[in-house]
């Protein structure tokens, strides 16, 4: 699962609105007069105008008493949908910077639009199609264009740190859709809305949309579609521990696309596979896996998956023994996500080198790479990125020999993982018995299992204020 065209100027009184065409030439002119006036503002860092908020309301207000606020905010939502369209494919690719960078830069008026479809999504809307509708018939109703819109954002809204938004807006665009016929906007909003469920832990409502999301897209014949929400119906059992499940929906997936020359999803496919088997103790079926996935992304130029790769590949390769290259892998991947703003991989990176920092001695880099990693993680949302935090950190109490500091970290990361049904794989079960062995040694079985339950008892929140309190 594992980026201008011609401005019009509106004036009048009352409800009459008066469009004047500017030329090109002039744009530069009438700005600057705007600026001159204080009625727009000019960011040198974006190199973009902007109205000012009391112009904008006061725009706004001439707007809604025209009676043609619907139109225009239809016409700015098909023209943002055109552009998510087009930024989607180009997420996966070699100019995915600066496609994540663009949608970044009209965010706000992305937001606008997706207001506009909450707002506007029912059924009983009539005279619903722009004018640009008519020229892109295949927009249909607003509820399949905001569908549409939404069903674009996924990755970026992923990729950049907009989890729980993204969420909202999915759940928003939904409940005015109801039930409504398959088309390819619902079948792209429910895997999305899997998408960003699946990070924030909530596996069950994942898998629920993914399974919608698969059963439309085979409805409509939508085969990279359907191997795509087969894959993520994947990762969630793989995360849940049934393995042999997991193993069958990739390979499943992994047929289609490989028949279908669609080498991003194969890429994604490959690294699936490897970490089934890396998390199964087949370590060097899964780095075979890994490497093929790593090579693919490089040469299709996706960066985000091979960083995506790279850290899995990592975590392969330290459990075959092989520490430098695993940690090579991890500052690759690190590098490459924080080119690219890729705050949850960044932090996952963060985490696995932070046991690296330990063991070579550098106690606080670790710490310091570990409290980077949280603040992403809880702005997210990311529960299960939260147990494996726990976890790091009471590596870090071990070391500084407060033991039942340790224990109760780990009791606190055991029921966050009862919780929201995430099970260990076996390199991480390896590390914790070794914890567990340890703190065994040094506080007895009796006070061990003591601790264990009183960090049992905390809720996550309490857990890591806690682990930063630095005391008892």
């Amino acid at each position: 699962m594992s980026n201008a065209s011609d401005i019009h100027a509106s004036s009048g009184s009352g409800g009459n609105i008066r469009a004047a065409s500017i030329e090109l030439e002039d744009v530069a002119d009438v700005l600057g007069l705007l600026v001159d006036r204080s009625l727009a503002v000019f960011d040198q860092s974006t190199g973009r105008y902007r109205l000012t908020e009391t112009v904008r309301h006061y725009a706004r207000e001439r707007l809604m008493v025209s009676r043609e606020a619907d139109k225009f905010r239809s016409i700015h939502r098909d023209h943002f949908l055109i552009l998510a369209e087009e930024a989607e494919p180009n997420l996966t690719g070699p100019h995915q910077a600066e496609w994540f960078t663009r949608l970044e830069t009209e965010h706000d008026n992305l937001r606008a639009a997706l207001d506009h479809s909450v707002e506007y999504s029912v059924s009983s809307v009539k005279d619903s199609r722009s004018n640009l509708n008519a020229q892109h018939p295949t927009l249909n109703t607003p509820a399949e264009a905001g569908l549409r819109l939404a069903g674009s954002l996924w990755r970026f809204w992923m990729t950049r740190g907009y989890v729980t938004e993204g969420r909202l807006v999915y759940a928003a665009l939904l409940d005015k859709a109801g039930p409504r016929a398959a088309a390819p906007g619902l079948g792209r909003a429910m895997h999305g809305a899997g998408t960003l469920a699946y990070l924030q832990g909530d596996y069950e409502e994942a898998r629920s949309f993914f399974q919608r999301a698969a059963d439309i897209r085979r409805e409509l014949g939508d085969r990279a579609g359907e191997a795509g929400s087969l894959g993520n119906l994947g990762t969630v059992a793989h995360t849940t521990g049934e393995y042999e499940s997991a193993r069958l929906q990739f390979e499943s997936s992994l047929a289609i696309l490989q028949e279908l020359g669609e080498l991003n999803g194969v890429a994604i496919s490959l690294t699936c596979l490897g970490n089934v088997a890396s998390d199964q103790g087949d370590y060097q079926s899964a780095r075979e896996f890994l490497v093929r996935a790593v090579a693919l992304n490089q040469e299709i130029g996706n960066r985000l998956l091979e960083a995506n790769a790279l850290n899995n590949l990592g975590t392969c390769t330290r459990n075959l023994g092989n520490h430098e290259a695993a940690r090579n892998c991890f500052e690759m991947a690190l590098e490459i996500n924080r080119e690219l703003d890729s705050e949850y991989e960044v932090a996952l990176n963060l985490i696995n080198l932070a046991y690296f920092e330990r063991t070579d001695g550098r106690s606080e880099i670790a710490r310091s790479n570990l409290i980077e990693a949280l603040q992403i993680l809880r702005k997210l949302g990311a529960r299960r990125g939260q147990a494996d935090w726990l976890e790091a950190w009471a590596d870090i109490e071990e070391d500084r020999k407060q033991f039942s500091r340790a224990a109760r970290l780990l009791g606190a990361a055991r029921r966050l993982r009862e919780e929201i049904g995430i099970a260990e794989t076996l390199g991480a079960q390896s590390d914790l018995e070794r914890a567990m062995a340890t703190l065994r040694a040094k506080l007895g079985e009796t006070e061990l299992e003591w601790a264990i339950d009183l960090g049992h008892d905390m809720t996550l929140d309490q857990a890591v204020e806690y682990a930063l309190a630095e005391r008892d």
